[in-house]
């Protein structure tokens, strides 16, 4: 018997999320302790934040 793997989101901006100039900005907005568990690479709380950033853009694409 195989454990359910936890869902994977679905981002509706791929190439947004790639973006260095995007994450730089977002990153350094964050507060120290929330950037501590990000630059740390848990991949849960990578995942979680870029699924919060990709519903913030909504459905209109970023422009730097």
């Amino acid at each position: 018997m195989t454990m359910p793997q936890s869902p994977v989101p679905e981002f509706k901006h791929r190439e947004v999320l790639k973006d260095p100039g995007f994450l730089r900005e977002r990153l350094s907005a964050r507060p120290q302790k929330d950037f501590e568990d990000i630059s740390s690479a848990y991949t849960y709380t990578v995942t979680v934040q870029l699924a919060d950033w990709d519903r913030e853009l909504g459905p209109e694409s970023y422009r730097p």
